[in-house]
């Protein structure tokens, strides 16, 4: 299991509430979150690989009014 965490930044006028459905229909998307501040959205992945990892990015950024998506791999959850 590879968990992830993609942050992404929409371009400007595009709201959460147009994007996230979306990004909710991409396998392995686990967890959606609005955020305020620099970043839109945040976005959590638990995908069987790494390959699996770069897809889901690649699909999210494809996502009309999705300007960047920034992955953080998940090293180890203490939690």
């Amino acid at each position: 299991m590879q968990a992830a965490h993609l942050v992404a930044r929409f371009e400007s006028g595009k709201t959460c509430d147009q994007i996230a459905p979306r990004v909710k229909a991409i396998p392995f998307v686990t967890r959606i979150d609005s955020l305020a501040g620099e970043i839109d959205l945040l976005v959590s992945v638990d995908a069987d690989s790494i390959d699996s990892v770069e897809d889901v990015r690649r699909q999210v950024a494809s996502v009309p009014g999705i300007a960047t998506v920034t992955t953080a791999l998940v090293l180890r959850r203490h939690l």
